[in-house]
């Protein structure tokens, strides 16, 4: 038997803006930033950079490896892998920034009517001027503490492996995976029920505009799957590969969005109906066959210049059946 036992730990510090970080926090309802306020003076309401430390990704690993019998080998493992460079510190913390208060929109028109009289470098009339109140973030930084967590996935496997002849083996396999807190986008701000009428009646924050895109780490996914393998060794001339998968995964997001594989509409889930899109991946492929050899063709002669001909030479061959992709099929 071998045994391998290990333990990792990872954390990055959540990345920090020197300008500043303004966002709106939809579970309080209320607007944050991490400096002092420009327009305002106030001071900041909450830590530099938003996201709050996620300092327990402890990852423990196990392995083993135990011969049964001269010809029948166990393996399995076991490990946590977290995602601690992902999404949730690079993207989402980029895609806030340029949010209220330390950066604002402003237009002007009617530029120019007659002779020149907006010149670069500040084409405005005067000075620019912030709004006094919180404006809507173009995409928020969610700084909940529950739904900003570091993702990781749960992975095992166990195979067993039988040696038939000296060139000839044998595997069956199970194996899985399990995310949670994955990072995926959310549609925020929409409305609290369906009904006719303006949204503004029915949303949470009328004051705000709806179809706010957020990121939200509270998805959750779910692999299995099976494999049997045929393994011949190269002997007098021939060596093979034969394998068969099958697998299942499930997830509360790319059943909705993804990407546009095999056709499939792009949409996002909102935090009401989140926990209720739990179903086949869009990339879910149930069954894989693959098989592969190479053969060495006999043939040689007494002639020297006839074999370099005929003799050496040497077929290969890949085959690959796997179930397709589901498909919508939408016209204009």
């Amino acid at each position: 038997m071998t045994l391998n036992i290990g333990l990792r730990y990872d954390y990055n510090a959540p990345p920090v803006n020197k300008y500043g970080l303004g966002t709106f926090d939809y579970s309080t309802g209320h607007y944050v930033w991490d400096l002092q306020n420009p327009i305002t003076m106030e001071p900041a309401n909450i830590r530099r950079g938003g996201i709050q430390p996620d300092r327990n990704n402890f990852a423990p690993r196990l392995g083993i490896a135990w011969q049964l019998t001269p010809r029948t080998v166990v393996r399995s493992s076991f490990g946590f892998f977290y995602n601690s460079f992902g999404s949730n510190y690079i993207q989402a913390s980029q895609s806030a920034r340029g949010n209220w208060p330390f950066a604002f929109p402003q237009a002007v028109s009617g530029l120019n009517p007659t002779v020149p009289s907006a010149l670069f470098p500040n084409p405005f009339p005067g000075n620019p001027t912030g709004s006094p109140t919180p404006l809507i973030c173009a995409q928020c930084l969610n700084v909940e503490p529950s739904s900003s967590r570091t993702p990781y996935v749960t992975e095992w496997s166990f195979t067993i492996q039988r040696q038939i002849r000296p060139d000839l083996a044998l595997e069956a396999s199970y194996f899985g995976s399990k995310g949670t807190k994955l990072t995926a986008q959310i549609i925020d701000n929409t409305a609290l029920v369906a009904g006719p009428g303006p949204i503004a009646n029915r949303q949470l924050y009328p004051q705000f505009a709806p179809y706010i895109l957020n990121g939200f780490n509270e998805f959750a996914s779910w692999y299995n799957g099976g494999a049997v393998r045929l393994d011949k060794r190269m002997s007098h001339g021939l060596n093979f590969l034969i394998s068969y998968t099958y697998s299942k995964n499930l997830d509360f997001v790319d059943n909705l969005s993804n990407g546009g594989v095999g056709g499939l509409p792009t949409s996002n889930p909102t935090r009401f109906n989140s926990k209720l899109n739990k179903g086949p991946a869009g990339f879910d492929i149930r069954h894989v066959f693959v098989a592969s050899g190479v053969w060495m063709i006999p043939g040689r002669t007494n002639n020297r210049f006839l074999n370099a001909v005929i003799a050496n030479w040497t077929l290969g061959n890949i085959v690959t059946f796997h179930s397709g992709l589901p498909y919508s099929v939408s016209g204009r």
